[in-house]
C-alpha cells in the first residue's frame, strides 16, 4: 500500500497573501505625517519632489523617508498625486497660511480674487492653490481659476 502525501498549497498561498498585504501596508504613506515647518508639507507634497524632500523630518523627528514610503521608496512605485479611494480631499482653507511677506494676506484675501491670488506663495513656497482649497479648488466649489 502506497501512502500518497497531499500537496500542501495552503501555507504557500497564505505566505504569498501575507507578503502582498504587508507590502501594501508598508507602501502606504502616513496620513497624519507632515514636515516640521508646515502642516501642508505632507507625504503628497513630499512626493512632488522626493529627491529634495524625502530627507525632511516631522516635529516628532520621523523622517519623510520612513513616513512616506509610497512617495519616497522606489519599490512602492511613484507617488500617486491623486488621492486613493480611502483618502479624503480636504476642502478647507488653511488658518495659518499667509502670503509671502504679507501677514494680512490669508486665504480669505485669496478668495476675493482667486483667479489671480491662488498663484501667490507663502515664505515656504506653498502656493495658495494648495493651502486655500475652499477658495481655489474647483472640486471644492471654488471659482475655476
Amino acid at each position: 500500500m502506497t501512502i500518497q502525501r497531499p500537496i500542501i498549497l495552503f501555507p504557500l498561498i497564505a505566505v504569498v497573501a501575507i507578503f502582498r498585504s504587508s507590502h501594501a501596508a508598508y507602501c502606504e504613506d502616513m496620513q497624519d505625517w507632515h514636515g516640521k515647518k508646515s502642516e501642508l508639507h505632507n507625504c503628497a507634497h513630499v512626493g512632488e519632489d522626493p529627491e529634495n524632500r524625502c530627507h525632511w523630518f516631522s516635529v516628532d523627528n520621523i523622517s519623510a523617508r520612513d513616513a512616506c514610503p509610497r512617495s519616497c521608496n522606489e519599490e512602492c512605485g511613484p507617488a500617486a498625486l491623486a488621492p486613493t479611494p480611502h483618502e479624503v480631499i480636504s476642502c478647507e482653507d488653511s488658518v495659518t497660511w499667509r502670503a509671502k511677506s504679507k501677514p494680512d494676506h490669508d486665504c480669505a484675501e485669496v478668495a476675493g480674487h482667486p483667479e489671480f491670488r491662488c498663484a501667490w506663495e507663502n515664505d515656504d513656497g506653498v502656493k495658495a492653490s494648495v493651502a486655500c482649497k475652499a477658495s481655489c479648488d474647483p472640486d471644492c466649489g471654488a471659482i475655476s481659476v
